[in-house]
């Protein structure tokens, strides 16, 4: 349905309260390109106003699409534009001047209706986002606003990977092979979803001997490190996935290789302390010290280059260091799987990389695969698990929808492994009419928040490698009991920093970003001990319930009263709360550092964070972590899968995600999900073997035959 005349005003009313044409300050005359960003009328710009209506029409849920349509149809009438102001007016929003829109909108954000300061945070999101990552093709395929904001644009690599070089592409089938469309191709295993977990268990698998068909319902990479674009094509909801409150936003890969295709290239190994949990408070012995877990990480961490010896700190995390120092914090490098932190590239790896530097799931456990024969299947969704129900379940393969609306079912006669991610994986197996309570529920999200901070210096935080510090003195959380908060820094590229900086005026909202180059951002990762839910909605896609509980609340206001003060202490000028309008400190840049710490606005201001309430809609949460939602475990009653992964309800059907978390991580997720995939897709290889009489180590033999004995019996 396309956007009625009253609809496209109203659209393009709120963009003119949000981002008019402004005088430039006479502090910016003498430069050319910031008075024409002063000036840029943003809703006259149709190239950016037929982006958005697309992103509406296209990119947000149905019913997402429905209610803002719906909002900008009230708007579009005297009596709407009354009701949802609250104020009297004789003519609709899209008929008033821009100071009397943006005077508006700035009602909104300081309602005191939840409701009308969630409408305000949604468009104030959605349309700055854009504002600032997407690109004219009036302005050579740039955005109007990068050359005032210093922001240098796509950085790609001179020497790209060849494609005809890359086996993952290689082994690629087309849906137009009639052969898969009816149904003939029959392999040993199918993979559901190409990231972490489902690359090393194909790797594993097919160098075992056994044929592999991975399933992957995203597209191979473009990389063009154009931000607007990289969201578009490689993240779930093109980045506007959130909570169903619309409290934390949610960042989750749908693309080839998965998220280690797009992520921040941070290699923490899983805690100790959260080690320590899972075998003593949840019987998981395979995950203590020495044992079978330690050697799938250590051979993960070798096949990813995953270290710390090369590491190179970018501007933002040696302000993080700095800080840390100065207040005697505990910091450590954290690995990275990249072969050179230096470049300034390094900073784009969230948008995919074109140049073979982070060794990521294409290069490395895909590859693995396609050289053993797997083959890929990308753009094709499986709707459901096939099984056999003769009063026990056995997995036989998948039905699946491809891009094309064509259906298949495809065989597997050994084996099914789930692979699609913590919100996709309990969809599917909903979806499937799996009924174990655990699925699905148990979800942790390591929920985010943060602050940034402005320096007189040039920071750059979109350039170099990212997260290549971590601060864990926070880690055990206020009660000691190992639910605690990370400290680190992110990139942060155009689109996302003019979302997550705070509006209150046009003006002062455009002279702020102006400082996007002289901002580091420090973010609070919470190993979050609440937990939320993963349903399917009618469609079969993710409804995301999750409510951040006032044990994590606590541990995160913690975190981001140290980062607060960790920016001070490294000479920030302003510090901001992100994602909590209005919140912010500004010195007088004469003011010596000493004397900021010691001022009663500082100490106000620490006690303020104190005092925030994290769920509220005005306040923006982000996560890039999702786990837990089919959890490992010694009983159905706990979990949704045994010890080895495989499904309680259903044999042959196993699980190889995040999503087999026990609890939250407490770290970067990447390499726990490795290391637990190499673990148990090991010990089903030894399963397979050993059942076709191919398993001829002694060792191995016992163990399986063990292991073949326990898991038969609780299948009984």
């Amino acid at each position: 349905m396309v956007f009625s005349p009253g609809q496209m005003a109203s659209l393009r009313g709120i963009v003119e309260g949000l981002l008019p044409s402004i005088p430039c300050p006479e502090e910016y005359a003498d430069d050319a390109d910031v008075r024409r960003y002063f000036e840029i009328r943003l809703s006259r710009n149709d190239e950016f106003i037929n982006t958005l209506v697309e992103t509406i029409e296209n990119k947000l849920s149905e019913s997402e699409s429905a209610e803002t349509k719906a909002l900008f149809s009230a708007l579009s009438t005297t009596v709407g534009s009354s009701l949802i102001f609250t104020q009297l007016t004789m003519s609709p929003f899209s008929d008033w001047d821009a100071d009397s829109q943006a005077c508006a909108l700035n009602g909104l954000r300081e309602s005191q209706f939840s409701l009308r300061r969630k409408i305000f945070i949604g468009l104030k999101k959605l349309i700055c986002f854009l504002a600032f990552s997407f690109v004219s093709e009036r302005e050579k395929y740039l955005n109007p606003m990068w050359s005032a904001l210093k922001y240098p644009g796509p950085l790609l690599a001179k020497e790209k990977i060849e494609q005809n070089k890359c086996f993952a592409s290689k082994s690629t089938i087309s849906h137009d092979d009639s052969h898969l469309l009816l149904g003939n191709l029959i392999f040993d295993c199918i993979i559901v979803g190409s990231g972490a977990g489902g690359s090393v268990a194909a790797a594993n698998l097919s160098a075992a001997g056994y044929s592999v068909l991975i399933i992957e319902k995203g597209s191979e990479p473009i990389i063009d490190h154009l931000e607007v674009n990289s969201f578009e094509t490689m993240y779930e909801k093109s980045g506007l996935l959130s909570s169903s409150d619309g409290n934390i936003g949610i960042l989750a890969a749908s693309v080839l290789g998965g998220g280690p295709t797009i992520n921040w290239s941070c290699c923490i190994e899983t805690p100790k302390h959260v080690r320590t949990e899972w075998v003593e408070s949840l019987g998981l012995v395979e995950y203590r010290k020495n044992g079978e877990f330690d050697e799938s990480m250590e051979k993960i961490l070798s096949r990813i280059s995953g270290k710390a010896d090369h590491v190179v700190h970018n501007v933002s995390n040696k302000i993080l260091i700095e800080g840390a120092e100065s207040m005697g914090l505990s910091y450590e490098a954290t690995k990275q799987n990249l072969n050179d932190c230096a470049t300034d590239r390094a900073g784009y790896i969230c948008f995919g990389d074109d140049s073979g530097n982070k060794q990521n799931m294409l290069i490395t456990f895909l590859e693995d695969a396609t050289r053993n024969g797997a083959k890929i299947l990308t753009n094709a969704k499986v709707q459901k698990i096939c099984y056999e129900d003769q009063g026990k379940k056995k997995a036989k393969g998948v039905y699946v929808e491809f891009e094309t609306g064509k259906v298949a079912t495809l065989f597997a006669k050994r084996c099914v492994v789930i692979a699609a991610g913590s919100l996709n994986t309990p969809c599917l197996l909903q979806r499937s009419g799996f009924t174990n309570p655990n699925i699905g529920k148990n979800l942790h999200l390591h929920p985010v928040c943060g602050a940034y901070g402005i320096f007189s210096k040039d920071v750059n935080c979109y350039l170099g490698a990212p997260m290549t510090t971590a601060c864990k003195e926070f880690a055990l959380g206020p009660k000691k009991n190992g639910y605690g908060a990370f400290l680190e820094c992110p990139s942060v590229h155009s689109g996302l920093g003019a979302s997550s900086f705070n509006w209150k005026a046009p003006e002062s909202y455009r002279k702020s970003l102006l400082k996007l180059k002289n901002a580091c951002s420090i973010i609070v990762l919470q190993r979050d001990n609440g937990g939320g839910e993963v349903v399917a909605d009618q469609d079969g896609k993710p409804i995301i319930h999750y409510k951040v509980c006032k044990e994590d609340e606590a541990s995160m206001l913690e975190g981001l009263a140290a980062a607060v003060e960790i920016l001070v202490h490294a000479g920030a000028n302003e510090v901001h709360l992100g994602g909590v309008d209005g919140s912010y400190i500004k010195f007088d840049e004469k003011e010596s550092i000493t004397d900021r710490l010691k001022s009663k606005a500082f100490h106000h201001f620490l006690r303020e964070i104190g005092n925030l309430r994290l769920y509220n809609p005005e306040v923006n949460l982000f996560s890039a972590h999702q786990m837990g939602t089919c959890r490992l475990s010694t009983c159905p009653k706990n979990g949704g899968c045994d010890e080895n992964g495989e499904l309680w309800e259903c044999s042959d059907l196993y699980i190889s995600d995040a999503s087999l978390f026990p609890t939250a991580s407490g770290a970067n997720p990447m390499c726990t999900t490795l290391a637990i995939s190499h673990m148990l897709s090991n010990r089903l290889v030894d399963r397979l073997l050993f059942e076709d009489s191919r398993l001829d180590d002694a060792a191995l033999v016992e163990k399986t035959k063990k292991l073949m004995i326990l898991r038969n019996a609780r299948r009984q």
